[in-house]
């Protein structure tokens, strides 16, 4: 019967025999039910494999079986989709941003729960121009004191998966806190409001209606945010606690932790995996964009991004309070950034922004001179690696980085690449000077693994 289907180009998406009668019927008919791609057969066709089908039975002496054929098409449950990003006045803005496709997602491997990092940056490849992948640090999903330092590769259908999750064990607690704390927020805001209503009734009438206009708004407003906000807490506390919905793809290719690498000298830390249609399509997915609304005015971010007053124009906040990222900054520009781009201290510098799991959004200024860093695997001797230091932006901003953001996007307020973020060096748990890895040696390297990473993904195509 599946032949015969295939042969007259059915598209057939389920075969069920089951029993169809009338409730309270002793013995119902038995039927072999055919799903098929709704709209992709007509009537008269519809007649004729219903009819082929049940003499095929008929020839196999099976007389006492019917055929019918419905529209259907099967579905997979597969877990909860990731949230597109929303505008401002949207009043789950903030919870719903580690739970959305921009950058910053909070990752680990399934293997290891408890050993989290920060998504850095989507791709596409135009090998295969339907799927979208996701760059991350190696050391986040393969521990480098937890198993062997060797090439990974997914190659085929019959090879285990390597998941990565959408929040470890400690990041979802932690972002399901934050809702109950937003939702705390909201119900002291109401408290002074209605405070100042009882004011209100002490005041005379002029005053009393400007406050009055004033305040029943914000009343409103922060009732339906209450409303707004419970209702995700519901669905998310549902839906993404459990650690089998949160699937967010598998890792495809993984080179061995690489020192002192090709003769730019980086340190290589990176894996690629391939995202699960599940949870981001086009629906969801709007390229690579950092939410730059949740956490920093913006005001305050701007004077971060554009520390000297005489420099030109480079950032400017977004109205859809997305940040697109464009292009990649050369090599040549993060060693000698422009002249006419100048710091507080009046020296030449390229502010950049990082979103991770672990700080959130923060600023800093890429060093022009380059790091040397030792990086020490157990049981073996230390080797010098080369790395893009990130600098805090002034004296009183603290650190860039902090553990659980490596693996995040860095990039200036243009929107391009300066790399993928790897670690810090510290004393506390924040790093005074955070470290990465070039973009442009990255793509190289991806490059020579026959990987063409295209930095402006789309599922528009």
């Amino acid at each position: 019967m599946v032949h015969y289907l295939d042969s007259k180009g059915v598209k057939c998406t389920s075969l069920d025999p089951v029993h169809m009668g009338y409730a309270g019927e002793s013995s119902p008919p038995i039927i072999v039910w055919i799903g098929v791609v709704p709209g992709s057969l007509s009537a008269e066709d519809d007649v004729e494999v219903a009819t082929h089908c049940k003499s095929i039975l008929s020839a196999h002496d099976i007389d006492d079986v019917h055929v019918e054929i419905r529209e259907s098409e099967v579905i997979r449950s597969a877990g909860p989709k990731m949230y597109k990003p929303v505008l401002t006045s949207n009043a789950t803005t903030r919870a719903r941003e580690p739970f959305s496709t921009a950058l910053g997602l909070p990752i680990c491997a399934e293997v290891t729960p408890s050993i989290e990092g920060t998504g850095g940056f989507f791709i596409s490849d135009p090998r295969n121009p339907s799927k979208i992948y996701l760059v991350m640090a190696r050391h986040v999903v393969f521990h480098p004191d937890k198993g062997s330092n060797e090439l990974y590769q997914h190659c085929d259908s019959s090879q285990c998966c390597r998941n990565i999750l959408l929040f470890g064990d400690t990041a979802i607690e932690k972002h399901i806190t934050a809702i109950e704390s937003e939702i705390g927020g909201k119900h002291i805001i109401i408290k002074q409001l209605e405070r100042r209503l009882e004011i209100a009734e002490q005041l005379d009438e002029e005053d009393a209606e400007v406050e009055w206009n004033q305040v029943l708004p914000q009343l409103e407003e922060a009732w339906k945010a209450i409303g707004a906000l419970e209702k995700f807490l519901a669905d998310d506390s549902r839906d993404w606690k459990k650690r089998e919905n949160c699937v967010l793809g598998y890792i495809i290719l993984s080179p061995p932790i690489g020192l002192d690498v090709r003769e730019e000298g980086f340190m290589e830390d990176w894996a690629v995996i391939e995202i699960d249609d599940s949870k981001v399509d086009l629906t969801n997915f709007i390229r690579n964009v950092i939410d730059l609304s949740t956490t920093t005015p913006v005001d305050k971010l701007t004077a971060w991004m554009i520390p000297h007053p005489a420099n030109p124009p480079s950032f400017e906040y977004p109205g859809s309070h997305l940040l697109e990222l464009y292009g990649t900054i050369s090599d040549e520009e993060m060693w000698k950034p422009s002249p006419k781009t100048l710091d507080h201290d009046n020296d030449p510098c390229i502010m950049v922004i990082k979103r991770g799991y672990a700080s959130d959004l923060t600023v800093g200024c890429l060093n022009a001179i380059r790091s040397f860093t030792r990086v020490y695997f157990k049981g073996q001797p230390g080797q010098m690696s080369k790395e893009v230091a990130v600098l805090p932006h002034n004296y009183k901003s603290g650190a860039v980085s902090r553990p659980g953001n490596s693996g995040s996007a860095v990039i200036d307020g243009k929107g391009r690449f300066a790399g993928l973020l790897t670690g810090g060096a510290r004393v506390t748990e924040e790093s005074d000077c955070t470290y990465l890895t070039s973009i442009n040696f990255l793509l190289k390297c991806m490059l020579e693994h026959g990987l063409k990473a295209n930095l402006s993904p789309s599922l528009n195509a």
